[in-house]
C-alpha cells in the first residue's frame, strides 16, 4: 500500500474520505459515550504515561525536525553542492507540506465545528456543540494530535514504504491516546485519523512532481 498511495485515484480516496466521516458521524451518536465510559475509567491511574505517549501526535516536534532537515540539506548544499543534499531538502520539504496542510486545515475545522471535548462531559455530553466557539473546550472534533500523527506517517510511509507499519503504529497509538487522556472522543479520533491520511496523500499527490518525487 505504502508504494502506490500517490497512485490511489481521486475518486477512490474521496470515498474512503466520506467512509470515515461517515462512521466519525455515526460514533458521535452511538459509540462515543459508551467508549468514554468504557476509557475513561479505564485509564484515569495512568494519565502521566499517556499524556507522554500523546506527545506522539504534537506538531511541534514534527514541524522541528522536518524544518532541521531541511535547513540542513539547504546548507550543506549552500557550501558543497551535491544530489544527495538537494534530495535531502526537497524529501523535508515534501514531507513537511502535506501534512502542515492537513494539520492546518483540521485545525481550522475543528474551531468552526466546535464539539465539545470529553472533560466538559458533565455539562455538555458527547452532542454537546458550539460553533465557530473558537475556544478549547469546543475544539474537538477532529482530533488535531491523530490529524498530524497519521499525516505524518503517511508521509514517511510514501517516502520511505518500510517505516508505513512502525509509523502507523505509533500513530494509532498516538490517537488512542487523545482518548485515553480525556481529550477527545473516538469520533473525533476516527475522523482526524481519515482527515490526516486522506488529506496527505491528496496534497502529496498535487505536490510529487514538483518536488520530483516518484513512487
Amino acid at each position: 500500500m505504502a508504494k502506490t498511495m500517490l497512485k490511489i485515484p481521486d475518486r477512490v480516496l474521496l470515498t474512503l474520505f466520506i467512509a470515515g466521516f461517515g462512521f466519525s458521524v455515526l460514533s458521535i451518536f452511538f459509540l462515543d459515550r459508551f467508549a468514554y465510559e468504557i476509557i475513561r475509567p479505564a485509564f484515569a491511574s495512568q494519565q502521566v504515561l499517556w499524556q507522554n505517549i500523546t506527545y506522539l501526535g504534537d506538531s511541534e516536534w514534527m514541524a522541528i525536525l522536518t524544518l532541521a532537515i531541511i535547513a540542513t540539506g539547504l546548507v550543506l548544499n549552500y557550501f558543497q553542492p551535491r544530489p544527495l543534499w538537494v534530495k535531502m531538502w526537497r524529501y523535508g520539504t515534501f514531507l513537511f507540506i502535506p501534512a502542515a496542510i492537513a494539520g492546518i486545515s483540521a485545525l481550522l475545522l475543528k474551531n468552526m465545528i466546535g464539539r465539545a471535548r470529553p472533560y466538559v462531559f458533565d455539562t455538555e455530553g458527547p452532542l454537546g456543540f458550539s460553533p465557530f466557539a473558537f475556544e478549547n473546550n469546543f475544539a474537538g472534533f477532529p482530533s488535531g494530535h491523530t490529524t498530524m500523527a497519521f499525516a505524518f506517517a503517511t508521509m514517511l510511509a510514501i517516502l520511505f514504504p518500510r517505516l508505513a507499519a512502525p509509523a502507523f503504529a505509533i500513530a494509532i497509538l498516538a490517537g488512542f491516546s487523545r482518548m485515553a487522556v480525556n481529550a477527545h472522543y473516538l469520533g473525533d479520533v476516527i475522523f482526524g485519523a481519515t482527515f490526516g491520511t486522506i488529506v496527505t496523500i491528496f496534497a502529496a499527490k498535487k505536490l510529487a512532481t514538483k518536488f520530483k518525487y516518484r513512487t
